[in-house]
């Protein structure tokens, strides 16, 4: 945990030119759990280690599939990026520049996703321990649902995110169980080539709340998932599906 706080606040914990620390990283730790205030106010649990991916993982991820895939013509990410069909629309995300980026990555190195993961675990656990928790909660997305095969409306709160797979990264089983439905939703119609956002419009999306507990804990969030639901009945068919015999 210590390894990931301190590379990802150089500001905090600076260098020389020999690469080794300037003063003593624990003692400004130390004074920082003695003052919080010290903390910087951009750490949270999404920016702790500075994300997930790794120098490799996307081209080593996508070389796999693409080789389990069995494609004659597309084999490798390189061949994604020679052969693939890419698009422009500014809803849409171009693809190109990122299997590009891959592409130009040599080496393999998951070493500071683990310190990461290492560090959440840490957090979290403690967390659950102190307050005496069994599992936790929260909102499967912080941002509404939105139709399939539609792009995403704008952020929320500063927020876009569209669901916590942190959590799965780092070891932690989740459940996700429905909670209720959307009263509005934003949605896409064409213009032209292009397409433009319209909305909010009125309409019933489901959501989700999901449950987390620690390591192997799955039995646990059956047994929390089926209270809630039997509790909530929060489920409800879609039109023209009635109830399983």
């Amino acid at each position: 945990m210590s390894s990931a706080f301190t590379r990802q606040y150089r500001q905090l914990f600076p260098l020389n030119v020999a690469g080794q620390p300037e003063g003593d990283p624990i003692a400004t730790r130390v004074e920082m759990r003695a003052n919080p205030s010290r903390v910087p106010d951009a750490l949270t649990l999404r920016t702790l280690g500075g994300g997930f991916g790794e120098p490799g993982e996307d081209k080593y991820n996508m070389n796999r599939y693409l080789r389990e895939r069995g494609d004659a013509n597309i084999k490798t990410n390189a061949d994604l990026v020679a052969k693939g069909t890419f698009y422009d629309d500014p809803n849409f995300p171009n693809r190109r520049a990122a299997r590009e980026q891959a592409e130009r990555a040599i080496t393999l190195d998951t070493s500071v996703r683990m310190h990461t993961r290492f560090a959440l675990q840490t957090l979290l656990l403690n967390c659950m321990a102190e307050q005496k928790l069994d599992a936790l909660v929260a909102p499967m997305s912080t941002v509404p649902p939105r139709k399939l095969l539609s792009p995403r409306e704008p952020p929320s709160n500063g927020r876009n995110a569209i669901g916590w797979s942190m959590f799965g990264q780092q070891g932690f089983p989740v459940i996700d169980v429905p909670a209720g439905f959307t009263a509005a939703v934003w949605d896409r119609e064409r213009s032209g080539s292009e397409t433009r956002l319209v909305g909010p419009i009125a309409a019933k999306l489901p959501v989700g709340v999901d449950f987390i507990a620690r390591p192997f804990g799955e039995p646990l969030l059956f047994r929390i998932a089926a209270a809630y639901e039997a509790a909530t009945k929060n489920r409800r068919p879609p039109e023209g599906f009635g109830p399983l015999p």
